[in-house]
């Protein structure tokens, strides 16, 4: 979109020149992954832009109580895979199930 800025005085005089693009970001990213996969496995993972650049992702893993682990990336650094060894952001190894 293109914005036009003007301005009057009371003098009569006018001014009407300065002109602005504006980008409209009203589509967000997109992220994909498998909805399950093994300890261990390494699969893959697609971050895509919206409209403007990914600044930064993270996966997490959550066991659905008090378990999570983050993985946390930078715009530059987004990973096209991904592998998780199982533990917890404590240490502790994730339960079978």
């Amino acid at each position: 979109h293109t914005v036009l800025v003007e301005a009057g005085d009371l003098a009569g005089n006018q001014e009407h020149t300065a002109r602005i693009t504006v980008v409209i970001a009203n589509i967000g990213p997109s992220v994909s992954l498998p909805d399950s996969f093994w300890v261990y496995q390494k699969v893959d993972v697609s971050f895509s832009a919206g409209i403007l650049p990914i600044i930064g992702g993270r996966i997490t893993i959550s066991d659905g109580g008090d378990h999570t682990r983050s993985f946390e990336y930078s715009g530059g650094s987004l990973p096209s895979s991904f592998q998780w060894d199982g533990k917890w952001e404590d240490g502790t190894w994730a339960r079978p199930g």
